[in-house]
């Protein structure tokens, strides 16, 4: 899919993107009569800035229910017929019926995604003409939706709550340009009547055209560089803005032009209150203007404003709401020095004023809120004591925080943009360990340790989390490396006095299994000294199996585990397995049998030696922990990407609170060690050990007093089998 904004913002910078906003809005009211005019004005923008394919305007046709493409560019003719003429779309149908009626912006990152509320035949069209994602923003003119503004993708895109934001904006600019054509359309046919509402307008005009140029500034500094401006347009003495402070519910006075201090100073010692009776309060609370023409007689003010005003010589005054879609986000005051009845054209000006201005305070806040957020974000990332490296869905590095720069011994600018792929085929040897890192196969949650070798010399246990969007969609990973170097050396000296131990005690047990075996062949033996001799025996080999378990966990965590991978079919093995273990299963009058299957079953990629201790531990179990009568069934199933072994029994269970600790070395469950007194709590560290090292996984399923289920999936897929090379295992798969 395309980049989103948040990758884009990388090339673009905050700075530039503001500057994009204002180029956009200044070419948008710029432009004369005709909403093409306006839409055309814009399009080198998007098209260069977001890659953006085509646009459309959608509009509510008259009083009818039908809506029309009233101004576009990239679409076919065609395209632009079959909508406005042929096959006609309504209020409340397909993507921008919805939007209309919703009143907010839907966003398509696939046709798949439009399928489900779009029609069919609307989207064969969109097929035909290319288009893959669309984003579609309501149009609002008051606090009514007249329109929807389309943007067009022609590749499949994620939309970020970013990009939402910035066709959002546009819209509202959209809206201002289609009032104002509207205006102009209304005074072109009364022309003779309203001579006067032409001038109006061309000052509204020349309001818009000023604000465009600084709509993305602080109120304040707009009311510092157009409040003498606007003043003399509207024949006001001063402006004043006014933002409600939601816990205090007092308005506080963030913006003025040409205020007396002593008024300033009023505003300080006696602010307005919202619940008090003053006509910000009220322009506030019913999202309308309010207009007085004689300040000290209005009923509507409360009298210690009324006096303050009138010391000061106002005598008339205007409050008007800044509203954004429905929300009022201020209040635009203006007061005059004279008694003064407002014109139409006075109050298009303000209007417009206002909606400017309520835009203004609206991306301050967002951007304040977004800039706040992502800098809450940066420091709590930047003070994490593990690595993090956060790839999009193409594996393309976008954030790395400085721990795991640390880590990788790189560069931030090394890593940042880069593609894994060009990673791996890098001449710089620490970029590829760094590649093959992230291209390391593991599953969302899994928890999974990694050696990195030289330069490097780490131990990494790394666990994978997905990052979505709003939409709970899948948009990319991160990758949480936490160091354990310090605790693989400790390992590593504990292994090394276990090995050196039990490779001390196998040689004596050894000797000693052999003159038991010789003992237990005289034939002179009395039935009592056979049975202490067979206990002694069958001790003796209970604890040369733990010293193999210990060598083996050794070798593993010693990197000295060895591996001869070839292509292979896995049921003969497993059917071998199950011969020899039939003895142990008739002694205990378990019943143990394969499952037939009708699926063809693929090959896999294995070291049967290693794979076949595995699965004697699993399936050995199995047989130890069910009851007599009761029976071990082993199924196959062949799945997309894998081959999955399910080992089912009808014993003890797992207590579900062991579970989680059930491949940890040494540990059994509390049933288990009731049930069978000898054990080493090592067989399932071991298996799970060589299933991760042919990239494959492990889970269970268990039920208390009813059974066990252990899955082992092995891959298929080239890209996911192990190569076939020998090789030794690393603390990657411990």
């Amino acid at each position: 899919m395309e980049p989103t904004f948040v990758q884009k913002e990388k090339e673009i910078g905050a700075t530039d993107y503001i500057s994009l906003l204002n180029k956009i809005s200044r070419n948008i009211n710029s432009t004369g009569e005709q909403l093409e005019e306006a839409i055309l004005s814009i399009k080198d923008e998007l098209v260069d800035g977001f890659s953006v394919d085509a646009v459309a305007i959608w509009t509510k046709e008259g009083e009818t229910k039908f809506l029309k493409i009233e101004a576009s560019f990239g679409l076919s003719e065609r395209f632009i017929r079959f909508f406005n003429k042929t096959d006609r779309v309504s209020v409340g149908l397909g993507l921008v019926g919805k939007v209309i009626t919703e009143r907010k912006t839907i966003c398509i990152p696939t046709l798949e995604a439009y399928a489900k509320i779009g029609v069919l035949r609307w989207n064969e069209m969109l097929k035909e003409e290319g288009f893959r994602a669309i984003l579609a923003a309501p149009i609002f003119v008051g606090e009514e939706t007249i329109g929807s503004f389309n943007v067009y993708f022609k590749k499949e895109k994620n939309f970020s709550k970013d990009e939402e934001r910035f066709m959002e904006i546009i819209a509202n600019h959209v809206a201002v340009a289609i009032a104002n054509i509207s205006r102009a359309k209304f005074i072109n046919e009364n022309s003779e009547r309203l001579k006067e509402e032409l001038a109006n307008m061309a000052q509204v005009q020349e309001v818009t055209q000023g604000l465009s140029r600084l709509l993305y500034s602080s109120p304040d500094f707009i009311l510092s560089h157009l409040g003498d401006y606007l003043a003399g347009k509207v024949k006001a003495k001063c402006l004043a803005l006014y933002e409600l402070e939601k816990e205090s519910k007092i308005f506080q006075l963030s913006g003025s032009s040409k205020m007396s201090a002593e008024l300033k100073s009023f505003h300080q010692s006696s602010p307005i209150r919202l619940e008090e009776k003053t006509l910000v309060g009220l322009a506030f609370n019913q999202a309308e203007p309010q207009i007085s023409e004689r300040v000290f007689t209005d009923e509507r003010i409360i009298k210690h404003w009324s006096v303050a005003l009138s010391n000061e010589h106002y005598m008339a005054m205007g409050a008007y709401p800044l509203m954004v879609e429905k929300r009022v986000v201020g209040v635009l005051g203006i007061f005059y020095d004279y008694l003064h009845e407002t014109s139409a054209g006075e109050k298009n000006i303000l209007n417009t004023f206002s909606q400017f201005l309520a835009v203004a305070i609206e991306n301050l806040n967002t951007f304040s809120t977004l800039v706040s957020e992502k800098q809450k974000t940066k420091s709590m990332v930047y003070s994490l004591q593990d690595g993090l490296l956060v790839h999009d869905l193409k594996n393309v590095i976008m954030e790395v925080n400085p721990k795991a720069l640390e880590i990788l011994m790189m560069q931030k600018e090394d890593l940042l943009g880069k593609e894994t792929a060009g990673l791996l085929l890098d001449n710089d040897p620490k970029s590829r360990l760094v590649g093959e890192l992230i291209n390391y196969q593991i599953n969302d949650f899994e928890n999974k340790e990694y050696t990195l070798g030289e330069p490097f010399n780490r131990y990494l246990r790394i666990v994978q989390v997905p990052l979505t969007d709003e939409e709970n969609r899948k948009i990319g990973s991160m990758r949480i490396l936490h160091d354990i170097t310090k605790e693989k050396k400790v390992e590593h000296i504990k292994s090394n006095f276990v090995s050196t131990a039990s490779h001390q005690l196998r040689t004596p047990l050894t000797g000693i299994k052999w003159g038991l075996d010789a003992l237990l062949k005289d034939e002179h033996l009395t039935a009592d000294q056979r049975e202490i001799l067979t206990k002694i025996f069958t001790v003796n080999e209970n604890v040369i199996g733990l010293i193999n378990d210990l060598l083996n966990v050794s070798k593993i965590e010693e990197n000295e585990f060895e591996y001869q991978f070839a292509e292979t079919e896995l049921l003969p093995m497993i059917e071998k397995i199950v011969r020899e273990l039939k003895v142990v299963s008739d002694q205990r009058k378990v019943l143990i049998f394969i499952e037939p299957t009708s699926e063809i079953l693929p090959k896999v990629t294995a070291d049967l030696t290693r794979l076949d201790l595995a699965f004697r531990n699993l399936i050995d179990n199995a047989i130890k922990y069910t009851p007599a009568g009761k029976k071990v069934t082993i199924r196959f199933h062949a799945g997309r990407e894998s081959l999955v072994v399910a080992i089912e029994d009808e014993g003890i269970g797992i207590p579900k609170k062991d579970q989680e600790f059930l491949f940890n070395k040494f540990f059994r469950a509390r049933n288990a060690t009731k049930e069978q007194a000898d054990g080493s709590g090592l067989g399932l560290y071991i298996a799970k050990s060589i299933i991760d090292k042919h990239n494959g996984a492990i889970t269970v399923d268990s039920v208390e007093e009813k059974g066990t289920t252990f899955f082992v999936q092995l891959p298929t897929t080239p890209e996911r089998r192990p190569k076939i090379f020998q090789t030794k295992i690393s603390a990657s798969s411990a």
